[in-house]
């Protein structure tokens, strides 16, 4: 009986989603022929029934008449609508950018009052119990007339605290006025708060700054302090490195030479008139600025040859050191040298250091030579005698479901082995392997030898995963031990939720999940991520070098042997932009592979194909905007991102391979991720050619604006590279670009269309054209104008150029998670963002590119190119890339529910000032479950339409002809004839290669008028070129390749319209 209710429920159900869908098609041609026939109704004005190249040409420039309109996007509508109530003047509905004006200044007038009323900054720190205070009484009422908007102010400062934490003093003048200034809490100075700022700072004086700034790459027990008059004392060069592959970096991360000063005296001594040379001679090369080093400190000056001399910043000498052997000398300003100097010292070897080495009593020797190890910053060490060799483990990592005995050796005699099994990096405190390990669970080993005068050796890491204890992994939801309950100001997540690997429904589903793909591991100092003073995790809006830390990173060898895997050391950032939010508990990492961690690239076969093997950099993403862990969860689909840039790839440009790996942190599981590349200048080298030096790349900075008449955040910028050609191109975009010569410029080629070897090439123009019908086709609502900034700010788009190559720019797709939602997403535009140098990117350039005839051509070729027959862009290429994704990820899904379904904790959300809801036991389950609904329905409701909409859309811009497509049609027999079919219209064709029309818009000689079926003999991979031409109106291009494997009959054609 049970099995036959289920069986009814199932076929009800099945019935019920084949009607909808049949629903679906029929309201869609609806919708489709409702477009078209108002296209006509209001354009066609001879009643043709068709538009001619005129009535579309007055149809293009009306703008977009039958655009979907989307509504505004309104982060909190009860905010919107107090601020509208209050200060709209004039009753339009909307503020306008006085009324903007007024509102912002009592909204910052009212919060200075509260501020000094509650006393919420001491010493300009925030007090967390007071404002606290504040944000309680004003739930409660007790604040009369209290502004929604304080609420974020509020929890600004309170972040900014350090969670409860009395902050060190800021670093930097910058950081410091951020602090104090920055009343909405929003990480950047307005317009108001830094009038504010310069009005109380402008009596600081730049000697005053400089006391503030601390050079950022110095050891901590190097004392730089400000010019002061005192007696000079005894200064010497104690230590130096030449061939400095993995030590100590520079404030840009730049593993270069370097200088150990110090001083022996008792007193401060200043080095005012000392200077540093390279010359036997004895010339001065490079003097110090007016600064003093403690008694008793060391001083770091980098040898570079960059010549800096900033007071309060590194120091770096205008020459380098040559590895070779040559003279060094520190110079007194009576003309006295440092001992270093008076012969001169002999090549250097890599990673070894010279210097005057310590022995075990503490007494210094008389002589240099070269040190057990580098100490910059520190006592020195001993004599080097010697390296050692790498240490061996018996067991390589990967997953297990045995234990097993370890044996950890090495060749050299006398070596002391130390290890850590918590991520850590070992050191000479760290306990010794001295018998063979049992490894029962998950164990992270990392290994290093030691034996006195030599060099340890290199740290061996070694991921031991044992996925059958991981998925009991924290099922209490408390944290491991030692690690934090709190991640900065946001509640820390660990480990599975017991409510579905505590039910046998679900514990061997999750079990094969952690099976199913294959997995990284990291290894690190869990304190580099957790904790409040020092973890990126736990401040993942830290940016650049100051926030990458050292760590391990491993791929795991799969049972199959797909996967071999590697293990190599990297610095490890986070990624992303709105997901670092403290209220977000999963986020992406960024890994950097440098000299200064190990090796200079990973070379490892990671996406397989013809894709890179070597790689300076990965990141691993994972989705944010429609994710289980964050907001949006019914839309959660996880291959968004991935998929448009499949698309993208599918249309023959290069953009970011990807996969999708399960994490393991410190032998935590930590979820689902995607492994990617980086749209950088060694990405460009990689797949566009060239060398990475001679690379461009140009991106959006900070995002869109949250207010609609500001665009504050948005700024393009050169990540590699310059902004010289860009600047160029975008120039060049504000002239008037319905002139043929203009674009010719552009694009680098002369008026015939042939390239200009004169010309630089600016564009690839067919590379835009494909890169904007993927953002129309998945109705990209933040790339590269953003709607959640009111479309008058962009975000997500990079540009890479090779100025040597004049391949002109090229735009990679990233970042694409918010696509395949709205079936009629209409994101054509026109967008009134990018008249300005600061406001350019590829969306602007794209429209003000139509205003040219032979950009429009291109626009149409690549349209009836990849939205028909089976171009990229139609329902069954897409369903293609779709079903291989999703086939990718399913298996591995049932795991990344467990781990992050139920966050178990209630976080405040941005986005609506609501609070998340503690979920119940089998949320994860049920977020599993509304996934195949998200799946099921981009598989048949979205992919289906989309194709037919998105082309429709482009008609009713006047963008695409009203003219038919060429379908073809093979005759069977020995003798093979190609017939050509669009109805009544005339087709021109060629079968030298050449396009029937020429660059302007003439005839070529080569092309002649279909009037029978082509015979075709022998001409395997030979191409058939041919266009539509009506009334001095040409066609799309159509291409017919003449292959055997090819010879697809196309019975039917379409109608006299654009339907795919």
């Amino acid at each position: 009986m049970r099995k036959l209710v289920l069986l009814l429920i199932t076929c009800c159900y099945f019935l019920i989603t084949s009607l909808t869908a049949e629903n679906d098609v029929s309201k869609q041609k609806q919708i489709n022929f409702s477009i078209r026939q108002r296209v006509l109704d209001q354009f066609d004005s001879d009643k043709d029934g068709r538009l001619s190249a005129v009535e579309r040409e007055t149809l293009r420039k009306a703008g977009s008449p039958f655009a979907v309109k989307r509504p505004r996007f309104i982060r909190n509508r009860k905010r919107h609508e107090q601020r509208i109530k209050k200060y709209d003047k004039d009753g339009d509905g909307e503020l306008n950018q006085a009324e903007e004006k007024a509102a912002r200044q009592a909204l910052e007038n009212v919060w200075r009052n509260l501020v000094g009323e509650y006393k919420a900054f001491i010493n300009d720190r925030p007090i967390v119990e007071n404002l606290e205070k504040m944000q309680q009484d004003a739930k409660q009422g007790k604040i009369k007339d209290f502004p929604e908007e304080l609420y974020d102010w509020i929890r600004g400062s309170i972040n900014r605290s350090g969670n409860k934490r009395t902050r060190k003093k800021e670093k930097s003048t910058n950081n410091h006025l951020l602090t104090r200034f920055d009343f909405d809490g929003n990480g950047r100075l307005e317009k108001m708060e830094l009038q504010e700022a310069r009005a109380v700072v402008s009596g600081q004086s730049k000697n005053d700054l400089s006391q503030v700034i601390q050079p950022k790459s110095q050891p901590e027990n190097i004392s730089i302090i400000g010019p002061q008059s005192i007696e000079t004392r005894i200064l010497r060069i104690t230590e130096f490195m030449t061939d400095n592959k993995t030590g100590l970096a520079d404030e840009e991360g730049e593993l270069v030479d370097w200088i150990e000063i110090h001083n022996y005296s008792s007193q401060k001594q200043g080095l005012k008139n000392w200077s540093l040379t390279d010359s036997k001679k004895g010339s001065r090369r490079w003097f110090f600025p007016d600064i003093h080093l403690d008694a008793g400190k060391y001083l770091i000056v980098f040898a570079s040859g960059k010549n800096r001399k900033k007071i309060g910043r590194p120091l770096h000498t205008n020459f380098q050191l040559k590895k070779g052997g040559e003279y060094l000398s520190l110079i007194s300003p009576n003309g006295e040298k440092s001992e270093i100097s008076k012969t001169k010292y002999p090549k250097q070897r890599s990673n070894i250091s010279f210097g005057f080495p310590l022995s075990d009593d503490g007494t210094e020797g008389k002589f240099p030579t070269f040190l057990a190890f580098p100490t910059p910053g520190r006592k020195n060490t001993g004599t080097h005698v010697g390296s050692l060799s790498t240490i061996k483990l018996s067991q390589p990592h990967g997953l297990f479901k045995a234990p097993f005995t370890l044996r950890v050796s090495s060749v050299d005699s006398d070596v002391t082995i130390r290890y850590t099994t918590d991520g850590s990096r070992p050191n000479e405190l760290s306990p010794v392997i001295d018998h063979p390990l049992e490894i029962e669970k998950t164990t992270i080993i990392r290994a290093r030898g030691y034996k006195p005068g030599y060099s340890p050796t290199p740290i061996i890491t070694r991921s031991y995963i044992f996925p059958a204890d991981r998925i009991d992994d924290s099922a209490d939801g408390l944290p491991p031990a030692n690690y934090p309950y709190e991640w900065g100001v946001g509640k820390s997540n660990y480990g599975m939720d017991a409510g579905i690997t505590g039910d046998h429904k679900y514990r061997e589903k999750v079990l094969k999940s952690l099976w199913a793909i294959p997995s990284y591991s990291v290894a690190i100092e869990h304190e580099n991520l957790f904790s409040d003073e020092n973890g990126i995790y736990a401040h993942a809006g830290w940016h650049g070098r100051k926030a990458e830390r050292n760590c391990s990173i491993e791929l795991l060898p799969t049972e199959d042997g797909q996967e071999h895997g590697f293990q190599i050391n990297a610095g490890i950032r986070m990624r992303g932009g709105f997901s670092r939010q403290p209220h977000v508990p999963k986020h992406g990492f960024r890994f950097f592979f440098r000299p200064r961690y190990g090796a200079r690239r990973l070379k490892y076969d990671l996406f397989g194909g013809n894709a890179a093997k070597e790689f300076s950099h990965i990141d691993l993403r994972c989705s944010q905007n429609y994710a289980w862990h964050h907001g949006f969860s019914s839309k959660a689909l996880y291959v968004r991102d991935q998929l448009n840039r499949d698309l993208q790839l599918a249309m023959g440009h290069p953009a970011p391979r990807g996969n999708f790996r399960h994490l393991y942190i410190n032998g935590h599981y930590w979820g689902l991720y995607n492994t990617c590349e980086r749209p950088k200048a060694f990405f460009g080298e990689s797949y566009i050619g060239g060398d990475k030096d001679g690379f461009d790349v140009v991106k959006i900075m900070g995002g869109y604006s949250e207010d609609e008449d500001q665009d504050r955040r948005y700024q393009v910028f050169a990540t590699d590279g310059n902004m010289k050609i860009w600047t160029h191109l975008d120039e060049l975009s504000q002239d008037d670009l319905s002139d043929l010569e203009t674009y010719c410029q552009m694009i680098g080629v002369k008026p015939d269309g042939s390239r200009d070897p004169d010309s630089n090439r600016l564009l690839d123009p067919v590379n835009l054209v494909d890169y904007m019908l993927i953002i129309f086709y998945g109705g990209n609502l933040d790339a590269p104008i953003s709607w959640f900034g009111h479309n008058r700010g962009g975000n997500n788009w990079h540009g890479l150029i090779n100025g040597t190559q004049n391949k002109g720019f090229r735009f990679i797709i990233w970042d694409a998670e918010h696509t395949l939602l709205d079936l009629q997403e209409d994101r054509l535009g026109p967008f009134p963002i990018g008249d300005t140098a600061d406001r350019s990117n590829p969306h602007w350039l794209y429209q003000r590119l139509l205003e040219n005839e032979e950009f429009r051509v291109l626009l149409t070729d690549r349209i009836s190119k990849h939205f028909f027959r089976d171009g990229v862009l139609t329902p069954s290429y897409v369903r293609k890339l779709f079903d291989r994704r999703i086939a990718e990820i399913e298996p591995a899904l049932f795991a990344e529910a467990a781990r992050w379904g139920n966050p178990r904790k209630t976080y405040e959300s941005v986005l609506t000032n609501s609070e998340w809801r503690v979920e119940t036991h089998n949320s994860g389950v049920a977020k599993h479950q509304s996934w195949f609904a998200e799946v099921n329905r981009t598989k048949n409701q979205y992919i289906p339409h989309r194709t037919e909409v998105v082309v429709n859309q482009l008609f009713s811009r006047g963008l695409y002809p009203d003219l038919p497509e060429i379908s073809v049609r093979w005759s069977e027999g020995d003798n093979q004839e190609l017939e050509l079919m669009a109805g009544r219209f005339k087709i021109y064709y060629t079968t030298t290669g050449q396009d029937p029309r020429m660059f302007g818009g003439g005839l070529h000689a080569d092309a002649h008028l279909y009037e029978k079926p082509l015979t075709i003999v022998n001409t395997d991979g030979d191409r058939v070129l041919c266009r539509i031409l009506e009334d001095e109106e040409w066609g799309p291009l159509r291409e017919i390749v003449l292959n055997e494997s090819d010879k697809k009959n196309e019975t039917t054609y379409p109608s006299e319209s654009r339907q795919p």
